[in-house]
């Protein structure tokens, strides 16, 4: 069980299909910044088999 809140874990579900709508729009630019935030903090709190899979 990750010490995060469900949301996080559903971001994390659906990351590579947030990350393409947000790429998409431009004004979205802190949206961006907060995303990679959570992303960083869900590796630094995943096992290391899911770290290693994210850096591959």
């Amino acid at each position: 069980m990750y010490p995060l809140p469900l949301s996080l874990l559903l971001l994390e579900k659906f990351a590579s299909t947030i990350f393409c709508w947000v790429i998409k729009s431009p004004e979205l630019e802190l949206e961006i910044t907060v995303f990679h935030i959570y992303r960083f903090l869900f590796v630094m709190n995943s096992p290391a088999s899911e770290t290693l899979s994210y850096i591959r």
